[in-house]
């Protein structure tokens, strides 16, 4: 089910551009699985869809309108020069780049993912915009 976004979803840290409301923008409602240590429980999300500088942006927020995140898919060429010199100079240079994400959190820097395959195998490798590899994590 999909909801039209409203100003109800602008928070203080994160503001949706207001052109957004002219665009087919929705609110997807996802029921999203949360563990932090022992505790786990579950939770509904809202994910807004929208443009940002003519590329493809997720912004999540909470039931009361709380921004949690926004995912940006950036083209390779985008990534900051430091994470794009990171990666080539890495023991993953040989693999192919298959997707770019951005990932921007409330109080935290950037973090720049890049989903690498070579052959059969993926991994995601979470940069920091200075080139510092800060996790590599194999997808199964």
């Amino acid at each position: 089910m999909f909801f039209r976004l409203t100003a109800a979803m602008r928070t203080n840290r994160y503001s949706v551009p207001s052109d957004i409301f002219k665009e087919k923008s929705y609110i997807c409602i996802r029921i999203a699985y949360f563990q932090f240590g022992t505790l786990k429980y579950i939770d509904v999300i809202y994910i807004a869809d929208f443009q940002d500088q003519n590329y493809e942006s997720e912004a999540w927020f909470t039931f009361d309108a709380v921004w949690l995140m926004t995912e940006t898919d950036l083209p390779y060429a985008a990534l900051p020069e430091a994470v794009k010199n990171a990666f080539q100079n890495s023991e993953y240079r040989s693999w192919r780049p298959d997707d770019v994400d951005m990932i921007e959190r409330e109080s935290m820097e950037p973090v720049y993912v890049l989903e690498v395959e070579q052959g059969s195998r993926e991994m995601d490798l979470y940069y920091n915009a200075e080139g510092i590899l800060i996790k590599a994590v194999e997808d199964s």
